[in-house]
């Protein structure tokens, strides 16, 4: 068997592909399989609300004695049709008590045309490929579903760093840095000012309290610092792959590990918030929330596939629910699936401006204010990029810092071990080594050099360091 250092650096759909890499990534990041009844409780409630599509479509759409569906009869026959199909399969969709009609029309509109692509796509003897139904049908869901906040596509996330420690069994697996999901979910940057804009806040007071690190690249999961120093945070992620089981699970595994940088960028600020995630797959769509939690003295990603409750409101619970067969699936050929899926977006939508936002703005002003009291300090969650660190100018973190990592772990009771400095003294280039030895000489780089090229012999420098060879 090769050694670690022998095995090919993997990339995440490499690792998403192969069952046997993605359960050594997950266990470098103490990541398991859960089930919906393993969440906590209060996260629990909040994904309840998110999934509950019931009643949210207004009866007087398909009400024969309503003047609204006189006038559906009349301008719009085909949606007419559509919502009465939809009617007829879950009766529960629809209610008295929902907005009215003339506030969603536009949006049912834009389900139906995704339906009716759907329903065009299926019968054709033309092989559509991924970016095509995304273009046609997923698009137009979306787009329906998504007012408030702001979804990136092909949006390039960091992935966090390995919670292991023992890496060099990793390596093949953690040398994965970026993830592309086919679309994230993020609060608008707006939304969030009062935790970046003020002299005194949030984010001032992490950065000054933690200037040795790059803060700007932690305060935000995705793989690139924002231009402004601010925070961004995002609820949901969604992969599109082929319908084919293999693909399904190789998109749900790929989504798994960009659902727990979301996660680990939360818990990093102490936001005890879900991350949801979507996978769409040739006219099916599934779901799985993802979050971290304290079990058994380990802080750790668990993720669940979503799954209604049953009839006695219970749901398969433990490990039996990552086995359980088949996986809940909406299938969008269905009028009542596709309108539930809409729904379901829509809530996502909701609570990313509302409830999640709140709990990001309450928790990060907390956790800030436990920083500048000493009662706990921030840990940098994501992995170093190549290169070096843009904001960064005596010391960087290395990615091999367990200790540093500690206050990942919770709570202000137990404040985390500093980076370890290196006790040898500094050399200058000009001394020369010994005569038949070989060995590497760490030298501190002045600080105006630190935006200059790197030196030749450098074979991986840290942002504050210059690795030397010296040989005869």
């Amino acid at each position: 068997m090769a050694s670690s250092k022998g095995r090919k650096k993997l990339s995440v759909s490499e690792i998403a592909r192969n069952t046997a890499h993605f359960q050594r990534w997950a266990h470098h990041h103490h990541h398991s399989a859960a089930s919906m009844d393993d969440l906590p409780p209060d996260m629990l409630k909040q994904v309840e609300r998110i999934f509950n599509t019931r009643g949210r479509l207004p009866y007087a759409v398909i009400d024969k004695t309503s003047d609204y569906h006189s006038a559906l009869k009349l301008l719009s026959p085909d949606l007419l049709v559509f919502l009465e199909a939809a009617y007829s399969q879950d009766p529960g969709l629809f209610s008295s008590n929902s907005e009215p009609a003339s506030h969603i029309y536009h949006d049912l509109t834009l389900v139906y045309e995704a339906w009716a692509q759907e329903m065009l796509m299926g019968s054709s003897n033309v092989i559509w490929s991924e970016a095509d139904r995304a273009n046609s049908v997923y698009s137009l869901i979306r787009k329906a579903g998504i007012r408030k906040n702001r979804l990136r596509h092909q949006c390039r996330l960091g992935l966090p760093k390995s919670r292991s420690s023992d890496k060099a069994k990793g390596a093949d697996v953690l040398a994965a840095r970026v993830a592309i999901p086919d679309a994230v979910l993020y609060l608008p940057r707006t939304q969030l000012e009062e935790l970046w804009k003020n002299r005194d806040s949030p984010y001032n007071v992490l950065a000054t309290h933690n200037s040795a690190i790059p803060f700007n690249h932690n305060s935000t999961p995705a793989a690139k610092a924002p231009q402004r120093q601010s925070f961004e945070f995002a609820s949901s992620v969604w992969e599109d792959k082929k319908a084919d089981h293999a693909g399904v699970e190789d998109a749900y595994r790929q989504n798994q590990m960009s659902t727990t940088a979301l996660a680990r960028h939360l818990r990093a600020f102490k936001v005890p918030a879900p991350v949801i995630g979507l996978v769409w797959a040739e006219g099916s769509v599934q779901a799985h929330v993802d979050w971290v939690e304290r079990k058994s003295e380990k802080v750790s990603v668990f993720s669940a596939r979503y799954s209604p409750p049953r009839a006695d409101n219970r749901r398969i619970s433990g490990a039996s629910a990552a086995s359980s067969s088949p996986d809940f699936a909406w299938n969008l050929k269905k009028e009542a699936d596709i309108l539930s899926v809409f729904l379901l977006v829509r809530n996502i939508d909701e609570w990313t401006s509302t409830k999640f936002r709140d709990l990001i703005i309450r928790k990060v002003t907390k956790f800030a204010q436990h920083v500048q009291e000493g009662k706990v300090e921030f840990a940098v969650w994501k992995t170093r990029p190549k290169g070096r660190w843009s904001n960064v100018s005596s010391i960087a973190v290395d990615d091999d810092d367990v200790a540093a990592e500690a206050s990942d772990d919770d709570h202000a009771d137990s404040p985390p071990s500093s980076p370890k400095r290196s006790n040898r003294k500094s050399v200058r280039k000009s001394i020369p080594a010994k005569v038949g030895t070989r060995k590497k000489i760490v030298t501190k780089s002045p600080p105006e050099e630190n935006t200059h090229k790197r030196d030749a012999s450098a074979s991986a420098p840290l942002p504050s360091q210059r690795v030397l060879r010296a040989r005869k």
